[in-house]
């Protein structure tokens, strides 16, 4: 079953399943530059004082590296051509990417996240060599599908969407059960946060936010431009314990005014409602919605734009934001999970780094467009 490799760097299906042998990890990854011997291959490369080695910093639009989809930014190079390239500097690698001939494909090993190793033995997890994940098996036998079969959430979800690297673009999408769709909706642009798990966050940044500034704890940023900033681990924690601080007062203040406003739009007509809808299905009462699309303030639809104004909060902080908990999270999932606290604890700090996660890319997609949400 053997043949010229696939834009993905697979012979045949066994080759498919060692793809699934080290998650973190794509071997032979081959891109062609067509009818043009001298077209770029469309990488733009960095390197981390910090870790060492490559990373891509961007794939440029209309490039082999664009149209093979299988390099993302921030991918590590690990391999060109078969030549160890993990602890070269970024010359290094542009040097040997350079040397590819003409008549022949470009081959990449990267990896995702993980050890950054070359060997599946290099802690992520200990795959054996005839492992197989199904989850990367079918990851990779999509990219040449004519048809693909998937959940709601798959397509509908702007986080699912950018966490699996589906794009949508030149694809038919036919959604069955259709009736579906406004709730899968709702509950994608939907978070629920209380009280109490808002204050965990709080104390878990605090701790990270009172961290001494060392090599160890020193962290790449994302900066507005395409440049890299280094960022101490608490500076970071500090930016995003102020954003949870500023979440945190703003709800208790709503809660207060509700309280302590038993008129139309307080507790009393929270009552009100509750008795009027919990009624027999024999009981007929009339129903009006004033939604996103509604005359808003002034005659504008504004949405939960107030709700940011008083946050004090704009789009460009939520730029910053993204760049910041993203950061947090791969400084996190970095560290050594051998520590004496107990895997208990360890999980508990992954969910509340999760939800954090999720707070500030709910609220970054809300401030996007206010109009289609409500705080």
């Amino acid at each position: 079953m053997g043949g010229k490799k696939s834009k993905f760097g697979a012979h045949d299906i066994e080759d498919l399943v060692d793809f699934g042998v080290d998650p973190y990890l794509q071997k032979d990854v081959a891109l062609y530059r067509g009818d043009d011997p001298k077209q770029s291959f469309g990488l733009s490369l960095r390197g981390s004082k910090r870790v060492g080695g490559c990373f891509v910093r961007e794939v440029r639009k209309d490039t082999p590296a664009y149209a093979n989809g299988s390099i993302k930014k921030e991918d590590r190079i690990l391999r060109v051509n078969g030549s160890d390239v993990s602890r070269s500097d970024v010359q290094g690698v542009v040097d040997k990417i350079k040397g590819t001939k003409s008549s022949e494909p470009l081959l990449l090993d990267v990896s995702r996240g993980g050890s950054g190793s070359l060997s599946s033995a290099g802690g992520d997890g200990g795959y054996s060599d005839r492992a197989a994940c199904p989850y990367y098996l079918s990851h990779a036998l999509s990219k040449d599908a004519d048809i693909i079969f998937a959940p709601y959430n798959y397509v509908l979800d702007p986080g699912i969407r950018e966490a699996l690297g589906i794009v949508l673009s030149n694809s038919v999408v036919i959604l069955d059960e259709a009736h579906n769709v406004e709730g899968t909706l709702r509950e994608a642009g939907s978070g629920k946060f209380g009280e109490f798990e808002l204050c965990e966050l709080t104390v878990m940044l605090n701790g990270s936010a009172v961290t001494e500034r060392s090599t160890a704890n020193l962290m790449d940023v994302e900066a507005p431009s395409s440049e890299s900033e280094s960022l101490y681990l608490c500076d970071v924690a500090h930016a995003l314990l102020v954003f949870v601080e500023r979440v945190v007062v703003k709800l208790r203040n709503a809660r207060t005014c509700f309280q302590k406003n038993p008129g139309k739009k307080g507790a009393a007509m929270a009552l009100r409602d509750w008795e009027k809808y919990h009624t027999p299905d024999d009981h007929e009462f009339d129903i009006t919605f004033d939604g996103p699309t509604g005359k808003g303030l002034n005659g504008k639809c504004v949405g939960c734009l107030p709700f940011f104004e008083k946050l004090g909060l704009t789009r460009a902080d939520f730029d910053g934001l993204r760049n910041y908990v993203d950061a947090f999270e791969k400084h996190f999932r970095g560290r050594d999970g051998g520590g004496a606290d107990g895997s208990t604890e360890r999980d508990r700090i992954s969910n509340l780094v999760d939800r954090l996660k999720e707070l500030v890319y709910k609220l970054n997609a809300a401030i996007q467009t206010p109009e289609h949400y409500y705080a």
